[in-house]
């Protein structure tokens, strides 16, 4: 029977141009074989599945393998509410693309009663200041807000979320990057996390920047947050005690918020090696805290020995930043300051790959601005 089906949908999809199937049609050919078979429970939810699944291939552009899928968690037989909530997206701007995603992902969408409990969170949605477009691109990649949350929810998360961020536009940021944080109630999933870190001491300023650029964090378990949180509060006092003042320490979270997450000992040797052996000041570090990440002995060592021998040389006419040499691709870097001046400086390259080192304890670079490293 099912196969019959999608074989009679197929060809209604075709002959109608794709507009979807004949309700009428559907139900007086479901309202025959429950008149002619039996009317048990088993024959009856038959006939709901076998029609469910004909009004998602036809109806929301489901393929039949989708389908079948999706009716196991949902069916029905009277294609009224589907109808009018499928009309109610398509009002919305929701293209037939963006339907099918949302009934794939939360098919009991499909029975939501489209005045009470769908409009509603789309104007509020519309309220905070999302286009068309970015409700529909919302919704889409989070369809349970509409079916599991609640206005009044919604309402709660985003004062929420406007409390700790202050401004309108950076909760809109927040919705449109992570929508699962409206899933359930912000202040539920985040209130523990925001209390604790405002006892160990954590800024405002930084809970704000926590939550508008990694929110996952602070859902973690209380244990687990707990000791995570510890660990950062270290890695800081780590940083200030390498000289960076709390706002370079925020400056390099929100830079590149990774550098919270290296260990202590790859913190320690890479200021020990740029501050002490390079001359690099700490706030040039901290301003590429992303030079942190890189393997000392692969990266950092062998591109800083080329760029001293350079200096000493005096062969460096142009300044250039911490961030920019280390950050350069293999290729760029052999282009711009091994391969460029192999005649000048024949063991460049041999220093550059290890065989070599200049890097003896009391070798150090003539007196210059390290923070473009300038002669």
């Amino acid at each position: 029977m099912f196969t019959f089906l999608i074989k009679q949908s197929r060809s209604r999809f075709q002959n109608d141009g794709g507009l979807g199937i004949s309700a009428t049609t559907q139900l007086g050919f479901l309202r025959n074989l429950c008149s002619s078979s039996p009317k048990t429970t088993h024959k009856i939810e038959d006939a709901k599945r076998s029609f469910t699944v004909s009004y998602l291939i036809n109806s929301c552009g489901l393929s039949p393998e989708i389908a079948n899928s999706v009716s196991q968690k949902v069916n029905f037989l009277n294609p009224t509410r589907p109808d009018s909530v499928l009309s109610l997206f398509r009002d919305h701007g929701f293209a037939n693309l963006h339907i099918s995603k949302l009934v794939s992902k939360c098919p009991k969408l499909l029975l939501a009663k489209p005045d009470k409990t769908l409009l509603p969170k789309l104007d509020f949605f519309r309220s905070l200041g999302l286009s068309s477009t970015e409700v529909v691109d919302l919704v889409a990649s989070a369809p349970n807000l509409l079916y599991h949350s609640s206005k009044d929810r919604l309402i709660r998360c985003c004062d929420f979320l406007k409390s700790i961020l202050l401004h309108d536009e950076k909760v809109v940021f927040v919705l449109k990057s992570y929508p699962w944080v409206l899933t359930k109630d912000a202040k539920e999933r985040f209130s523990g996390a925001v209390t604790l870190m405002t006892q160990l001491g954590v800024p405002q300023s930084t809970i704000a920047l926590l939550i508008y650029r990694s929110p996952s964090v602070l859902i973690a378990s209380k244990d687990k947050f707990n000791r995570c949180l510890r660990e950062v509060v270290s890695l800081v006092e780590l940083y200030k005690r390498w000289g960076w003042s709390d706002d370079e320490v925020r400056l390099a979270f929100r830079t590149h918020p990774q550098c919270m997450g290296l260990s202590e000992k790859k913190i320690a040797s890479g200021m020990d090696f740029l501050v002490n052996r390079m001359g690099f000041k700490p706030a040039e570090i901290g301003r590429y805290p992303i030079v942190l990440s890189y393997s000392l002995d692969r990266r950092i060592v062998p591109r800083c020995s080329v760029i001293r021998v350079l200096l000493l040389k005096g062969l460096m006419k142009n300044k250039i930043s911490l961030g920019s040499f280390v950050s350069f691709t293999e290729k760029r870097f052999l282009d711009e300051f091994v391969n460029k001046y192999e005649e000048q400086v024949p063991e460049l390259l041999s220093i550059y790959q290890g065989k070599r080192s200049i890097l003896e304890p009391g070798i150090r670079v003539p007196e210059c601005n390290y923070g473009f490293i300038k002669l």
